[in-house]
């Protein structure tokens, strides 16, 4: 083991500009050669992309082999028939309007169904009124038919 002395070990190699005038300039290079390495990494790479295309042309041929094992499609699957109501949206083929339209739709005919006079049905002579009048004419009938509850007063 080497001896401690004056800020350094004794026997160690010295390795600055001061100590060793004729050290070279730039990188070792009996440490590693750098042409191997970009042989390996070239090779590496190479391997790769012949896989990649290997894989490629086997899922080609499976493809092809499972088109081949197929059915061919029945024409009555190709004749597109219209299909029964109520048909799913958007299908612009079948039914052009979106949600959005036909609930916007529906509410403005709910709506004026709600607020204004109509048959129900003719022959039994039934109608239907606005939702308002109905909702004051039924207010009116439960205070007149509400019974005073002062029975305690009564004796």
């Amino acid at each position: 083991m080497a001896n401690y002395e004056g800020g350094h070990y004794e026997g160690e190699p010295q390795t600055t500009d001061a100590h060793v005038s004729d050290a070279p300039a730039g990188h070792e290079t009996s440490d590693v050669e750098l042409r191997p390495l970009i042989q390996i990494a070239l090779v590496l790479v190479g391997v790769a992309v012949l896989a990649h295309v290997a894989l490629w042309l086997a899922m080609q041929s499976f493809e092809k082999d499972q088109r081949a094992e197929d059915a061919p499609r029945s024409p009555v699957a190709d004749a597109r028939a219209v299909p029964p109501e109520p048909r799913l949206q958007p299908t612009i083929e079948h039914h052009p309007t979106l949600p959005y339209e036909d609930a916007k739709a529906m509410a403005e005919v709910n709506k004026r169904i709600l607020n204004n006079y109509g048959w129900v049905d003719r022959e039994r002579g039934v109608v239907h009124i606005p939702i308002q009048t109905a909702m004051q004419r039924l207010i009116q009938q439960s205070q007149e038919t509400a019974q005073p509850t002062t029975q305690g007063a009564q004796r």
